[in-house]
């Protein structure tokens, strides 16, 4: 079976080896149609998508009402909800309902991932034997997450409009958990800057770059 692998962000699609030219919805369609695959059995498609929100709680809490009592504006069927690889924690976070849409019209297998998703257990994989503070921003979303011996130690999301915002953020993570040996950060290039204040040990990685390790760390669970 063929695998086509895309991003989703703001309503757009991107290649991962060319994050930077995105096409729309409308296209994607014209283009399953033109390359007559609209419909296929032999195509396996894989989607990252962004979420602004996610929450992490142990899998025997029912992590979906959890979501939706934080934010109620979402409704039950709109919230996925998915087991992370350390077996003992889930995740929830919402749906992109034009992307499920467009997905079951083009193409019957495929498998919609929210970037948080492939971030935790990235975090979790990378941390077995290092404390790993992994940070992503994309537009204003901070994403922060921090683990050890492959165990999360904190995970949540913030609105981060500007530097100053996503600094107050970094530094109370800093604070509170202490010293870390390996951080690592993505998405907006100017996070580097602010990271420096706090981090010496600094590496840079890019979701769209990496993408099969990200979708590795996350197989092991299908």
């Amino acid at each position: 079976m063929k695998s086509l692998v895309l991003l989703f962000q703001q309503g757009q699609f991107a290649s991962p080896k060319r994050p930077e030219q995105s096409f729309s919805i409308e296209t994607f369609r014209e283009e399953c149609r033109r390359q007559e695959i609209a419909g296929s059995q032999e195509v396996y498609l894989q989607v990252v998508y962004h979420v602004p929100h996610f929450i992490v709680l142990p899998k025997d809490i029912d992590a979906c009402a959890v979501y939706q009592h934080h934010f109620p504006e979402i409704k039950n069927e709109d919230i996925a909800c998915a087991q992370l690889s350390d077996k003992l924690q889930k995740i929830a976070y919402p749906k992109e309902a034009a992307l499920e849409q467009v997905a079951k019209e083009m193409l019957p297998h495929h498998q919609l991932l929210a970037d948080a998703y492939l971030l935790l257990n990235y975090a979790i994989k990378k941390s077995r034997k290092q404390k790993l503070l992994l940070l992503h921003r994309v537009a204003d979303d901070l994403q922060v997450i921090l683990a050890q011996n492959g165990q999360l130690l904190f995970a949540n999301s913030f609105k981060a409009a500007n530097n100053i915002e996503a600094q107050y953020f970094i530094a109370a993570v800093a604070q509170e958990y202490g010293p870390v040996e390996n951080v690592l950060f993505g998405g907006d290039p100017a996070l580097e800057n602010v990271i420096k204040e706090h981090f010496k040990h600094i590496s840079r990685f890019s979701i769209p770059e990496e993408i099969q390790e990200f979708l590795h760390c996350q197989s092991q669970l299908l």
